[in-house]
């Protein structure tokens, strides 16, 4: 039996992807003839009736190739860049396209979207561009400036912001519940809203200003963070309580004109800053200082008023922040940690290995699990105990792991193909299913399907589930008897709800039997396959209230569980 039970794991990473997550699709996106539609900073979000939407910029394309239909790029000749605003319903299907059209270098870099489903789109610019038809001019075009868009849920246009002062671009905006969090970085000054801010180094290095729009565009207020040297944000996430930013500075790092840290030598750390409503620094944490060690924080998702969730990579040294270490990398590392949000102080910090360069890209957390995604080029790449292997050409594989709270893995995806392919972005449904942006630019297996890059580098918008991700901890039921039934996810339910189950090969009958809170039988589900599975229960299926459900094998009442079904 205890051998049945540990090819459980080999079960779910087998099982195809299709059977275990209806509703599950990919969309491609091509650039023909040689578009790279991963060469920034390619975006995506989710908006709250489950849209899919996706950003990035155009490079070398004479038209895009969105869900099997042709779209020509306004600006053909190569010399200028363009991006595209893509929107799919909540099963795959494209609700529009928008290509916006620069003169000179124009993309996209961040995508949020509000209670409303209105849409954001941050960037820059250098000259103008053409949104519908009406162009949008820089005053001072020597330099790039920034640019933040806002589009109505069927993608009209209500609002565009613009910098017209030297070396600005927006990198990253995110939706706060009430207003739009920004952070533009600049070498020189740029004008926000009527308020312009002045780098406070002597030479060109790069500084940041942190602040918030309304929901009309209007600025609210804003920060400087900056001091002598380079200063980058590389992820940040926001809610009604505040910010945390994290990034790298490689001199000094100041706030709102005060120094709050200086590196004892000139090379790049990275610092985690919290930022209240208020717009005060309530803590700030930043890693020791290992000569060359340039650690990256791709990665950091806010779970409530208490706690976050951050990730990254490094190299070079070991890696310390708020007193956790870890040891020096093999090759290149990544790094998932957890936070408390009132101090700063880390709970846990874990990282992932190979033998070669390992990069996480994304991450998200939602109902107690955590999707960190990435790329390996390692021929092996593991996170305490969830083991990647590089078997095709030797190129990079993308990744992608559920955590629970307490760090330890529940299961893992992996893109397999012939060239490149990474996971670029993962965002939540809240229901186990989460939205993927990856990148190939050769083929990529998944779902039963092979997908082959049409032009340089591609683009594919995936909606799935990691068929596990229900389980708390695959190795635990390793030790279980040999009949298990865990708690359905999430619990409780509105929508839909997953009840997993093992169930071992002697077995000749099986069902589940669900009774509501008088004990009536209201609903049973045979189940036919003997081993691993799970089973889907919908809003349909079930009325408002509290069910016990209950796994019957051979006659036999094996276990039961309580659910709740709300509205």
């Amino acid at each position: 039996m205890r051998i049945f039970l540990a090819l459980l794991i080999g079960v779910f990473w087998s099982l195809g992807l299709m059977a275990q997550c209806p509703g599950e699709w990919v969309q491609q996106i091509s650039g023909l003839p040689t578009g790279n539609l991963a060469n920034n900073q390619p975006s995506l979000v989710i908006d709250p009736d489950y849209n899919v939407i996706v950003s990035n910029g155009i490079y070398s394309a004479e038209s895009l190739i969105v869900s099997g239909q042709q779209f020509p790029e306004p600006d053909a000749s190569g010399q200028d860049t363009d991006f595209f605003v893509a929107k799919y319903d909540s099963e795959g299907g494209l609700l529009w396209l928008k290509v916006i059209n620069g003169v000179g270098f124009t993309t996209s870099q961040d995508l949020q979207t509000d209670n409303d489903g209105n849409i954001y789109v941050s960037g820059l610019m250098t000259n103008s561009i053409t949104i519908d038809g009406v162009v949008y001019d820089r005053p001072d075009a020597t330099w790039l400036g920034f640019l933040i868009i806002k589009f109505s849920p069927s993608g009209d246009l209500i609002w565009l912001r613009k910098g017209d002062y030297n070396g600005s671009r927006c990198y990253s905006i995110c939706w706060t519940g009430t207003d739009l969090a920004f952070v533009i970085p600049y070498s020189d000054s740029v004008s926000i809203g009527g308020e312009v801010f002045y780098s406070d180094d002597e030479l060109w290095y790069q500084d940041m200003v942190f602040g918030k729009l309304d929901t009309d565009g209007n600025l609210i207020h804003a920060v400087n963070i900056g001091g002598d040297g380079n200063v980058e944000v590389n992820s940040f996430d926001c809610d009604s309580v505040g910010c945390i930013l994290q990034g790298r500075f490689d001199r000094e790092l100041s706030f709102d004109g005060t120094t709050v840290s200086t590196p004892a030598e000139n090379h790049f750390e990275l610092y985690q800053m919290s930022i209240n409503a208020n717009y005060g620094l309530d803590w700030l944490n930043h890693s020791q200082s290992f000569p060359a060690i340039d650690p990256r924080a791709y990665g950091l998702s806010l779970s409530g008023e208490e706690e976050a969730y951050f990730s990254g990579f490094y190299w070079n040294s070991a890696f310390t922040i708020a007193g956790e270490q870890l040891p020096a990398p093999v090759e290149n590392d990544v790094f998932v940690g957890h936070l408390e949000r009132s101090d700063g102080s880390i709970t846990w910090l874990k990282n992932g290995s190979g033998n070669s360069f390992d990069a996480t890209k994304c991450m998200t957390s939602s109902d107690g699990s955590i999707w960190v995604g990435g790329e390996f080029y390692s021929d092996v790449f593991d996170y305490e105990g969830e083991t990647f292997t590089n078997t095709t050409d030797g190129e990079n594989d993308g990744f992608l792991f559920s955590l629970d709270t307490d760090s330890k893995p529940k299961c893992g995806l992996q893109l397999e193909g012939t060239g490149q392919n990474g996971i670029l972005q993962v965002e939540s449904f809240g229901d186990g299913h989460v939205a993927l942006l990856a990148y190939l630019n050769g083929t990529v297996e998944f779902g039963g399907q092979t997908y082959e890059a049409q032009g340089n580098v591609d683009l594919l918008v995936i909606k799935t589930c990691l068929p596990c991700d229900t389980l708390t901890g695959v190795k635990e039921i390793l030790n279980a008897n040999e009949f298990v039934l865990l708690q359905n996810v999430p619990n409780p339910f509105a929508e839909r709800t997953t009840i997993t189950y093992l169930i071992p090969t002697d077995a000749t009958r099986a069902e589940i039997v669900f009774h509501n809170a008088l004990g009536q039988q209201v609903k049973s589900v045979s189940i036919k396959d003997t081993g691993a599975g799970s089973l889907n229960v919908f809003a349909a299926d079930l009325s408002t209230g509290i069910y016990t459900y209950t796994l019957v094998i051979d006659g036999n009442v094996v276990d039961s569980k309580k659910m709740t079904k709300t509205d």
